[in-house]
């Protein structure tokens, strides 16, 4: 049996792709696919996605984290071994400017709007 899941996360300051995939890695995920290591840069709204080798995760990571790219939509793979599955990790780009919500008081570590 298959299950699809969409969870949407607002963070009060930048979180990366490698800081994301760092905290994976430690719970037993890897960037490690059967096929090898999946990741896209949206630069043109086609979502091409490229295909490597795994000893690459250093330069892809800093490829989907650089400022260049902050504008676009950013995404990779995840697949964790014991389980037997995997997922996609879309990083949507820009990066948020978080706001307080308009009828409470500020508080750093939260937001309710995203623009």
């Amino acid at each position: 049996m298959s299950r699809t899941s969409d969870v949407g996360l607002v963070f009060a300051r930048a979180v990366t792709v490698s800081d994301v995939v760092s905290a994976l890695t430690e719970a037993g995920w890897s960037l490690e696919e059967p096929l090898g290591l999946s990741y896209v840069v949206n630069d043109d709204g086609m979502f091409d996605w490229q295909a490597t080798v795994v000893d690459r995760a250093d330069e892809v990571l800093s490829l989907l984290d650089a400022p260049d790219n902050r504008a676009f939509d950013v995404a990779i793979c995840v697949y964790h071994p014991q389980a037997g599955t995997g997922g996609q990790l879309l990083f949507p780009g820009p990066f948020s400017v978080l706001l307080p919500p308009d009828d409470r008081p500020a508080k750093p570590s939260w937001s309710a709007k995203a623009y």
